[in-house]
C-alpha cells in the first residue's frame, strides 16, 4: 500500500491500524514460503496482485514486474492476476505483457470501480478522483490493447439502481 493512503470508506485497510507497510515482492514470498512451506511454484495457476493504492502508475507496473520475476525464479510461467486500477496506460501494460512474452492470456485483469458515480464521496485520493467517463476511456484503452481478460470489480448496494445500470450499461 502507500503509506500515504487513507483507505477508502469500505475498505478493510481503512479499518486496521495504519501500521501497515509496503513489502517487496520477495518479502511477499518469502512470506508465502513461510505461511504454506513453498519453495517452487510451478504448480500454481495464478497469482493475484491486489495493489490498493500506489504512488504512482510506474511503483504499480515496476511492482508487478518485479512480482513476475520472483515469481519466474520459483518456477512459476502461468497468468498474472492485477486487481485494481492504476495501471492504464499503453507503456505499463505493453511492458507487462512483454515480460510475459506477450501472451495476453497470462494477464488477467480485474479493473477496480467500486462504484461509478460521486466517488469522492466514499473514495480517497487519485481513486476518488477519477470521473466515470475517465474510467470508461481506461476500459477502452485495456481492451484495445488487447488485454483478453478484462474483468472489473463493482460494489454492490453503495449505489442506487439507478446509477448502476448506467454505469454498468455503458461499460458493455
Amino acid at each position: 500500500f502507500n503509506p500515504r493512503c487513507g483507505g477508502c470508506d469500505f475498505c478493510f485497510y481503512g479499518y486496521r491500524s495504519k501500521q501497515l507497510e509496503n513489502i517487496t515482492a520477495e518479502q511477499g514470498f518469502q512470506e508465502i514460503e513461510i505461511e504454506t512451506g513453498l519453495k517452487e511454484l510451478s504448480c500454481l495457476e495464478e497469482i493475484s496482485i491486489v495493489t490498493g493504492r500506489f504512488e504512482s502508475e510506474e511503483k504499480v507496473k515496476e511492482h508487478i514486474l518485479d512480482v513476475i520475476d520472483q515469481a519466474e525464479k520459483r518456477g512459476f510461467n502461468k497468468r498474472i492476476f492485477y486487481i485494481g486500477s492504476q495501471l492504464v496506460t499503453p507503456n505499463s501494460i505493453n511492458e507487462i505483457l512483454k515480460k510475459l512474452e506477450n501472451n495476453s492470456d497470462r494477464f488477467r485483469y480485474a479493473y477496480t470501480i467500486e462504484k461509478f458515480f460521486e466517488r469522492n464521496s466514499i473514495m480517497h485520493g487519485s481513486k476518488g478522483k477519477k470521473i466515470y467517463s475517465e474510467i470508461l476511456n481506461d476500459v477502452k484503452t485495456l481492451k484495445n490493447l488487447g488485454i483478453n481478460n478484462l474483468e472489473y470489480t463493482y460494489l454492490v448496494g453503495i449505489e442506487n439502481l439507478d446509477d448502476f445500470k448506467e454505469g454498468a450499461d455503458a461499460l458493455v
